[in-house]
This record gives structure tokens, sequence and C-alpha cells, in this order.
């Protein structure tokens, strides 16, 4: 494969986050020449001055935004005012400043949890905005929805090369470990992992487990975007995924087989379950990028877990 972008500037907002990371590491392998990250602390993208300033030093060809404030559901629960203010603060700031330094190209991390659990799966690309998003992700998932609407309005008054990726979700062994509010592969994992250590002889999970989820390892994500990045000249979304769907509970079993955790799982009903079902239709994605996800679930959180025993003090 040719890459037409290989000595441009590649500015990538949230580089330094866990698929930022990978990303950036993705395309040292591939020999991009001129690649930035930052910290928060050298550039506040939530701050116009700030995010102006950092677009006048970098002078960027190419913008990966990545950036935002996430975390699993929980986190949306707790955290609603300033996961909404943030991210559309991040969001306007950055395609803002992407529009009057005409760069060559803006692709915007999207997520499929904009699509409504009231479509039919899996979820096609042209029915990303005709029903409304399930209230656990509205706060987070209006700020995504903003990268489309944004890129497309810009495109009415100038020429604009945009593109809007809508990635499923993503896990790996550099992701964020925390009970209560990371995501849920590696939530389920840090629960596992405590309870082991404790002599616990039961895991509580929040919810009824029924819920169904698609999972993308981030090492395929890093590399669809890549591809999307030389490949794809649209506005219009393109969902990255695996196109596969699993149970929450099967996924449950599956980690605790994998770490031989053989207590009981309990399913907390009490707390709400976040939408019934979140799979996505990935044709256009195989027609596009020529490409499709190599790495299957369950060997990605076999080889997840393995790394977590080598470099952290899990199990």
């Amino acid at each position: 494969m040719k890459y037409k972008y290989i000595n441009k500037k590649i500015l990538i907002t949230g580089g330094n986050g866990f698929l930022g990371k990978k990303i950036y590491q993705k395309l040292k392998e591939k020999k991009y020449k001129k690649i930035f990250v930052f910290k928060k602390k050298e550039f506040d993208l939530t701050s116009l001055s700030q995010t102006k300033t950092l677009f006048r030093t970098i002078k960027p060809d190419i913008v990966i935004n990545l950036a935002a404030v996430v975390g699993g559901i929980n986190f949306s629960r707790k955290f609603p005012k300033k996961i909404f203010f943030d991210n559309m603060r991040i969001q306007l700031n950055t395609i803002q400043c992407c529009a009057k330094s005409n760069i060559l190209k803006l692709i915007n991390i999207g997520s499929a949890c904009i699509y409504s659990d009231k479509n039919i799966p899996p979820f096609n690309e042209k029915d990303y905005n005709n029903k409304k998003m399930h209230d656990s992700v509205l706060f987070y998932g209006f700020s995504k929805l903003t990268q489309i609407v944004a890129s497309k309005a810009i495109e009415k008054n100038k020429k604009f090369n945009s593109i809007n990726l809508l990635p499923a979700n993503l896990y790996g062994a550099s992701d964020k470990f925390d009970a209560d509010y990371s995501h849920v592969i590696p939530a389920m994992i840090k629960k596992f992992s405590l309870s082991k250590k404790k002599g616990l002889k039961h895991v509580e999970f929040y919810g009824s487990g029924n819920t169904i989820r698609e999972f993308l390892h981030v090492n395929d994500c890093a590399e669809a975007i890549i591809k999307s990045m030389e490949m794809y000249n649209s506005s219009d979304p393109l969902n990255i995924g695996t196109g596969e769907g699993v149970k929450i509970k099967t996924l449950a079993n599956t980690i605790a087989k994998i770490v031989n955790f053989r207590g009981k799982i309990i399913w907390n009903k009490k707390i709400e379950d976040g939408a019934k079902i979140k799979v996505l239709d990935i044709k256009k994605m195989k027609k596009n990028l020529k490409w499709k996800p190599e790495i299957n679930l369950e060997n990605g959180i076999k080889e997840m877990i393995y790394l977590l025993k080598m470099k952290r003090n899990f199990f």
C-alpha cells in the first residue's frame, strides 16, 4: 500500500490515550515521518485559545481527532455535566481550527454509541441519526454526533476533506482498569482480579447481563483508522468493527474461564442496563478499506490477560 500522507504532518489529539498510543506506534512502524502528540497540560482543547495556539505551533496537514473525556457506563452516569460540556468544547474547538487552518484531511473518531438500539441490527451507517440514542450514552454520544454534523456544516461553505469513523467498543491490555468506571472488559478483568486476591467466592456486575455488544481489539482499530485516512474520502460515517455481537453474560463467563475464577457471578439487576444491542454492519468498511479485523474476541482477551499478568499486578 502506498502512503500518500507519509511525509505530511499528522497531529493526533488524544495521542497519549489508549487508542492514540496505538495509532502513533503503528504510524511509526509504517514509516510515517512527522507525527505529533501533546499533553493536556501543554494544550487544553477545552480552551479555544489554547487549541488555536496548538494549530499555530504544529501547523498540521492531517488531524486524527481522538481527544475525549470518556469512561464506562458508570462514569457516564456519575459525570454527565463534565462529559457533555468538555467533549462539546473539544470537538467544536478542534474542528473549527481544522477548518480555519485549511488542513488536508480531518479524521474524526466517533463512536457506535450514537446508534439507537431501536434500530434493527446490524446497524447501517444510513441510520446513524434516525432515532434517539440511548439515555445512558446521550451526553457523550451527542459530542460524537456533533463531529459529523460540524464536518458537514463546514462542507456547505468551503472545500473540507473530513471522514467520520464509528468504531465498536475497544479493548486491549493498555486500557484503563477500574472496577467501577472503566469500559466493560477492563472493568470485568479488574473485578475478577480483585475477587481472586481477596479470596471472594463471588463477583458482582451491574445490570442483567443480557445486553449484546460488539468488541474490537485496539490493534485492529488503529490499523483501520490508518487505512481509512489513506483510502476513505467522504464525511458520510463509516463503521469500524467485527460485525459480531456477544451477550455480556457470555463475555463474563469467557473471562472467568480464562482467569480461572471459579466463584459465582452475580448480576445486580437494580442497576439499569444500557442499550439492549449494538452490533455494526461492516459491509461498507470491507468494500472501502479492502480489510477486516484479524483478532477474534476470545484470543484477544487471552492475549490481553497474558500481558497484564506479565506487566501489572493482576491475578
